[in-house]
């Protein structure tokens, strides 16, 4: 079954922080001859995350037609309990739980004892004088 979150209503009434995803236009702009790519499908991605639970009330289907249940009858529904395609939310809240996985995953950065310590960071850019630490 494929739900289209946009067609409820809910987007209208719901807030969500702005921030720019790439575009496959903005990526054009920045390749060159040399750029090699990959592609990461995520794919079910939002699923991972959990809604609000003041919000999951709001996020579901009727499924009365499916059940043969005359329409006089009081609703029979099912809830979402996590993010989905098209609540216009979802985008928002699966980077933001990627980013505190991410964060968790990696670590304190600042301890010797984890393999993804760092002491300093060395810049090459063009222009810029090279570093010797010698």
């Amino acid at each position: 079954m494929v739900y289209d979150s946009t067609k409820s209503g809910l987007n209208a009434a719901i807030w969500a922080p702005t921030f720019s995803l790439p575009s496959v236009e903005s990526l054009a702009d920045i390749l060159e001859l040399s750029s090699w790519m990959s592609d990461l499908d995520m794919g079910e991605q939002f699923l991972n995350f959990p809604l609000d639970p003041n919000l999951q009330p709001y996020c579901g289907i009727d499924i009365r037609p499916y059940l043969g249940k005359p329409q006089g009858r009081p609703t029979h529904g099912l809830s979402w309990t996590h993010c989905m395609m098209g609540l216009k939310s979802s985008p928002y809240i699966a980077i933001k739980g990627t980013h505190i996985a991410e964060e968790m995953v990696f670590g304190n950065c600042l301890d010797p004892f984890n393999p993804f310590h760092w002491e300093t960071v060395l810049l090459s850019l063009p222009g810029m004088p090279t570093y010797d630490p010698l």
